[in-house]
């Protein structure tokens, strides 16, 4: 399974080889029917708070820790926020990855995948935000009706936004171990 852009990564992966996927776990997905605005507006509102540069890590961490993506700021978020940022030969902080290979990855990603998504045919569950149902549902949702699905209250970033609830969600759709032997028997 995978998050965002990387659920539609592991959709792709369980459709074009059936064989290799058990079951997939879709948090949150990116819209499988491709990104509807311009890679580079769409980096820009999404990631320029996080891109730099400033003048000291610590600068760094106090204009990012109140973003949607750091909701719940943790130690945990806070050494996974450190990890992606490093000093420039300027002096300056800055991300380790750049502007213009987020526009690459968001190009690639950003394109319409629904055709292949479609054919997933393992059980699957999406885990998705209440901030994001309004177009999960008409977008994603349709693509695998079979798929079972939660909705929790959280925004994009679910690991952090409702962790708790994410684990609920994800261990309630488990089978159990007597579930999974009877079914590999």
């Amino acid at each position: 399974g995978g998050h965002s852009w990387g659920a539609i990564v592991a959709a792709t992966i369980a459709a074009t080889h059936p064989e290799s996927a058990h079951s997939l776990l879709l948090l949150d997905p990116s819209p499988a029917a491709g990104i509807p605005i311009p890679s580079e507006t769409f980096v820009d509102i999404t990631f320029g708070g996080e891109l730099g540069p400033w003048n000291s890590l610590a600068e760094a961490k106090d204009s990012v820790r109140y973003l949607p993506q750091y909701t719940n700021w943790t130690e945990n978020l806070e050494r996974a926020f450190e990890r992606g940022v490093a000093p420039d030969g300027a002096g300056k902080w800055c991300a380790r990855i750049s502007r213009e290979t987020l526009i690459a990855i968001c190009t690639a990603v950003g394109k319409d995948h629904s055709a292949v998504v479609r054919k997933v045919v393992c059980p699957t569950l999406f885990v998705v935000a209440d901030q994001s149902l309004a177009w999960q549902e008409p977008i994603n949702f349709t693509l695998l009706p079979q798929a079972a699905s939660v909705v929790i209250k959280s925004n994009h970033w679910l690991m952090s936004g409702n962790p708790e609830e994410l684990h609920r969600a994800v261990g309630d759709w488990l089978p159990t171990d007597s579930e999974f032997d009877a079914a590999s028997a």
